[in-house]
């Protein structure tokens, strides 16, 4: 088994704790959402993110090294947003919720092509990837949706 270095731990930390606070940003989106549906899909959303937790997580005890065990101050900010989208609109709530997963997505796609990390890690950031593609995927076609009926 390759090496994890901290630089390489404290990449998949990073993404341990925006997947924290992807899940505290659904969790508030949940509890706002009007659409019976987007609720039922947000809660999938936050299980999706707690499998991430959890499987980054496994990883990188794996190596030996502590992993990220709370969202950090980003969560501020990620569930900022959310909550002033859910003042105004199900689309304003949903497209905060978009940015969020549209910037997690980018901070996975940056960690798969980062040098140095090791293959297996690589192998698990890759699905969670084409997972955070999915769920922004959703959500530009849900607030594209909600943007055209009005």
């Amino acid at each position: 088994m390759a090496t994890m270095t901290k630089n390489i731990a404290r990449l998949v930390n990073d993404l341990i704790a925006r997947d924290y606070d992807a899940v505290q940003a659904c969790i508030a989106a949940v509890d706002m959402v009007r659409d019976a549906g987007d609720r039922q899909r947000l809660e999938q959303l936050a299980a999706a993110h707690r499998r991430h937790i959890d499987e980054l997580t496994a990883i990188v005890r794996l190596y030996g090294l502590r992993p990220a065990e709370h969202a950090d101050v980003r969560a501020l900010a990620e569930s900022g947003r959310v909550l002033l989208g859910g003042i105004f609109s199900d689309r304003a709530l949903l497209d905060a919720l978009r940015v969020n997963e549209r910037e997690t997505e980018a901070a996975y796609g940056e960690a798969v092509a980062h040098e140095g990390v090791p293959q297996d890690v690589r192998m698990a950031l890759m699905r969670i990837l084409r997972e955070e593609s999915l769920h922004h995927t959703w959500l530009v076609r849900r607030v594209d949706q909600l943007a055209s009926e009005g």
